[in-house]
């Protein structure tokens, strides 16, 4: 049976990191996360306010790589923000339980949970089982040259080389959405 987000007013996709109102539909997919209302505001604010300032309608390159790179930042200081804030809701949540519910050695920390999401990502994302299942060091190198421009030595062994592009790959995507 698939999970479902319990009704709220915002989602925000995983990969792209867009804000959609809740509906069963998308509540239902696996790229969606619940998004509260001060994390929702805040990063349309932000949207808004970005694209006041001329969006992505760069004169010259340099602008539209400063603009791109201002964008990103403030992409990744809206996840720290809402990583802080789900922080801040456990702890809270957690000194309001009873003594004998804080002690229970099944809790995960937050570094555990991170992780198990980013290894859920990579299990479902196409990309990451497109590398998994390259056949040949010479597809490894196609893919790295094509998505990294990067020439890479085809010594090692073909599983090496497919870890390291995954790395590489993995690295991006949770860069990208600020795990």
């Amino acid at each position: 049976m698939p999970r479902m987000i319990p009704q709220c007013q915002w989602l925000r996709q995983l990969g792209s990191g867009h804000i959609y109102h809740w509906t069963p539909t998308l509540a239902l997919r696996e790229d969606m996360v619940a998004l509260d209302i001060e994390s929702a505001e805040a990063r349309i604010k932000a949207i808004k306010t970005f694209l006041e300032e001329g969006g992505m309608d760069a004169q010259s390159r340099a602008e539209y790589s400063e603009r791109l790179t201002k964008a990103h930042e403030v992409a990744k200081e809206l996840t720290r923000m809402e990583v802080d804030m789900e922080a801040a809701r456990a702890r809270k949540e957690a000194a309001s339980l009873p003594p004998s519910e804080k002690d229970q050695p099944d809790q995960q920390t937050t570094e555990e949970q991170a992780e198990e999401r980013r290894q859920q990502i990579l299990e479902k994302d196409p990309t990451a089982k497109r590398i998994a299942a390259m056949p040949h060091k010479k597809a490894v190198r196609e893919f790295m040259m094509i998505e990294f421009g990067e020439e890479i030595d085809t010594e090692p062994k073909l599983d090496e080389l497919k870890a390291m592009a995954l790395d590489r790959y993995s690295k991006r995507l949770f860069e990208a959405e600020g795990l």
